[in-house]
């Protein structure tokens, strides 16, 4: 549902700039020119031809030929990505092998045009059996630059595939649950969030944006989130069971993703702030790691990852996460 109303906010930005570009059209303007047309459509070519050319090192000259400095790429599940150079990170962390699109149809009015068609990628990720192929389609709007040329100034696409994964059965807590199971309901939503992450003997160091979502699993003893983004080290899919042991007296959170790791981790809340601990092999080396959450507000937290080699504890990675649901 949240993904189905977020795409549909976004298509409204976009109609709404469509229909005031395109309100001049309709008191006597110009349409758009076969030239202009054709320019778009050669740019959408080159690009394409760049991709299939084989080199490793194609996304800086597909995004400076394809897209403005100020341009937005909305991609399916994952905040709005701004800028040119942002874009540029974006592309460099799905695994593209190949990619193509059809563009079905152009309109427009002066300096203004929107661009619909069908794409086909096909991605490789890491440790996988075999490659992924997606099909879709997307929407685009084009602006003619101050030098005559067309570029794109927004960007946004859905597959036509069906969703793939498993269903969570979703419940609600149960009415004489113990205080501390009531006490996982502050994960519960959906969220948004980013994190700056240091380089370390987990993987490299830089940005990374998320998106999760939790719910009671059924019964009510749980929460579990699912969540997708990308991380310094390319796309990530995780999922994580948050529960809590009555004779341990302790919490738990059960995560794993799509790089392997899988494993067990024990908690404890003190006021606002969630602490839980793991460890871990790296490389043949027993690791620890521990993540803080603070309960800032009821709709924010503020996120921070420690690791330790058996020796002091180092920073991983600081952000925050937004519930937006």
């Amino acid at each position: 549902m949240e993904d189905c109303m977020r795409y549909r906010m976004l298509l409204l930005a976009l109609v709404g700039l469509l229909v005031a570009a395109f309100a001049a059209c309709h008191h006597g303007g110009a349409g758009l020119s076969d030239p202009d047309k054709a320019v778009i459509r050669k740019v959408a070519d080159d690009a394409v031809k760049m991709v299939a050319a084989g080199k490793t090192d194609w996304v800086p000259g597909y995004v400076d030929l394809y897209y403005a400095e100020n341009a937005e790429f909305l991609m399916p599940g994952a905040p709005v990505v701004e800028g040119r150079e942002a874009i540029k990170a974006a592309f460099a962390s799905l695994p593209i092998t190949s990619l193509k699109f059809e563009i079905q149809d152009i309109e427009g009015c002066g300096d203004l045009a929107y661009v619909r068609g069908a794409y086909e990628l096909t991605l490789a990720p890491p440790g996988a059996a075999a490659p992924v192929v997606d099909k879709g389609k997307y929407i685009e709007i084009w602006k003619k630059q101050a030098d005559g040329s067309w570029k794109a100034i927004r960007d946004i696409f859905n597959s036509d595939l069906s969703p793939t994964g498993m269903t969570i059965m979703a419940g609600a807590p149960k009415p004489d649950a113990s205080p501390e199971v009531k006490r996982l309901s502050s994960f519960v939503g959906s969220w948004t969030g980013d994190e700056e992450f240091k380089a370390s003997p987990m993987g490299p160091g830089g940005k990374g944006v998320f998106r999760m979502d939790c719910q009671w699993f059924s019964g009510g003893f749980q929460v579990i989130c699912r969540s997708e983004g990308t991380t310094p080290a390319g796309p990530m899919q995780g999922l994580a069971v948050y529960g809590y042991d009555a004779e341990a007296k302790t919490y738990t959170v059960y995560g794993m993703d799509n790089t392997g790791f899988g494993g067990l981790g024990k908690g404890s809340v003190q006021g606002k702030t969630w602490r839980y601990s793991f460890d871990f092999t790296v490389g043949g080396k027993p690791m620890k790691a521990r993540s803080t959450v603070v309960e800032v507000s009821p709709t924010e937290v503020a996120l921070k990852d420690e690791f330790s080699a058996g020796g002091p504890w180092a920073l991983l990675g600081e952000g925050k996460a937004t519930k937006v649901k």
